[in-house]
């Protein structure tokens, strides 16, 4: 089988060759410093295993690297950002999101090897109000896709993204406001915390019926009608 093959099996529970050998996801530090700058797929076959490769098309990620140079602006949600400190080991940038409504501000620094948040998005309860009305859903590029999938071949399967800094409403909340703040919410005020998550799941599911159809099969159509 090859690896497509062999993984595409497991995950229709079928029982291939063997069991598809594979990890989560590559690092750029990791593909930088230890494996000589290969890219994720090279890196997948010299090391033998089934390539498994992220589909990284910007979609609101704050901890893809150079973040900002992706973020979706549109007219209701323009986000700027600062480049505060461009030191690859103290990389800062400061983020100010502008709607009819109001505006929002959050922060980031990111090292060689990873990107966290010092100031979250949401600071008082009435902010959510702006994101379910003006935060922005993006759309797929399915040419940009297709092209992707023909890429990878038979080397592996290419993985996708629900919309979001995280695909779980949840773990999406996490990153927009402090965790210890989102636990106290869920016991002062469930109704806000429920406003906050059936948002973020209406926009995840926008997300789906817009962008993923036709982007799921085993072979999107776009890249059967690339192919010639």
């Amino acid at each position: 089988m090859t690896p497509k093959e062999r993984m595409l099996t497991a995950l229709m529970r079928g029982k291939p060759d063997r069991l598809p050998a594979t990890i989560h996801q590559w690092q750029d530090y990791h593909l930088k410093t230890f494996m000589g700058g290969v890219d994720a797929l090279e890196a997948y076959k010299v090391c033998g295993l089934d390539a498994s490769i992220q589909y990284w098309e910007a979609m609101g990620q704050f901890w893809i690297p150079d973040a900002e140079k992706f973020v979706v602006s549109v007219p209701d949600w323009r986000d700027d950002a600062e480049l505060v400190d461009a030191d690859p080991l103290h990389r800062v940038v400061h983020h100010t999101v502008s709607t009819p409504g109001g505006t929002l501000t959050y922060k980031t620094e990111a090292n060689d090897r990873t990107t966290w948040i010092t100031e979250y998005l949401i600071k008082r309860l009435e902010d959510v109000g702006l994101i379910a009305k003006y935060m922005p859903v993006p759309r797929l590029s399915k040419d940009a896709i297709a092209r992707e999938y023909e890429r990878v071949g038979d080397e592996g399967i290419l993985r996708g993204f629900v919309w979001g800094d995280q695909a779980g409403c949840w773990q999406h909340a996490c990153c927009l406001m402090n965790l210890q703040d989102m636990v106290l919410a869920g016991i002062d005020d469930p109704a806000w915390l429920h406003s906050l998550l059936r948002a973020l799941m209406d926009k995840k599911l926008r997300f789906i019926e817009d962008s993923l159809a036709g982007a799921t099969s085993s072979r999107p159509a776009a890249a059967r009608a690339a192919t010639p």
